[in-house]
Order: C-alpha cells, then structure tokens, then sequence
C-alpha cells in the first residue's frame, strides 16, 4: 500500500495533505482538496439553461483536470412551487453522469453540489 505521500504525488502533485480531505476507490485512499476549485451559480436559470450550462462546465472542469467543483442551484424559495425543481433535476442529471462513469462523487448540500471528479 502507498503511503500518503505517494498518493500525493501520483493523483494531485499540486496539493499538500493539509488542504486536502481523503475519499477511497477501492482500498487506496485518494487525496481532494476540501474546497472547491471552480463554481457554477445557477441562480436565475430556468432548468433548461441550467442543464446546459451545467454540461459545458463540468466539460470544461474535466478538460483542465480540475478535482473538485462545486454547483449552486439555491433553495427554490422565490420558486412558484416553493421549493427549488432546479435543484431536483440538476440532481437527477448529476447521478446520471455518475452512473455513466464520468464523475467519482456527488456530494448533496444545502442548495448545492459538490462534484469530485475520476482523474
């Protein structure tokens, strides 16, 4: 088994293991920093842009290797329906891309997502 250092340098040479927090593929744990590198604001968005800005900016992060990213969708509370549909369907869309393989984690917040990334 590698030891943290190792790890460090094989999946992300840029972080310490001090800004870093450990998810596991398998048995080998896999550094990733516990910030978001990158954000997207859906707020304002009808679900159909939504979707699609969401689609472009995930791309975007995995071209640039990015590990971390985080979405906003908001709560929904100035939503006709009370509650935040965005939220619901970029929800949905997000566990598509994790079935498909593109995406290691999703990880639900208080009106946001934070997204890990395979490398």
């Amino acid at each position: 088994m590698m030891d943290l250092e190792e790890i460090f340098k094989k999946y992300s040479p840029e972080l310490t293991p001090e800004m870093a927090g450990e998810k596991y593929l398998g048995d080998c744990p896999i550094p990733y920093p516990q910030n978001p590198q990158r954000e997207l604001d859906l707020h304002g968005f009808f679900v159909r842009e939504a979707l699609s800005e969401s689609v472009f900016f995930l791309r975007q992060c995995r071209q640039e290797k990015l590990l971390k990213v985080r979405i906003i969708t908001g709560h929904g509370r100035k939503s006709l329906a009370g509650f935040s549909i965005l939220f619901l369907e970029i929800k949905q869309f997000l566990l598509q891309e994790k079935a498909r393989g593109f995406l290691f984690s999703v990880e639900e917040g208080d009106g946001i997502f934070d997204i890990l990334f395979l490398q």
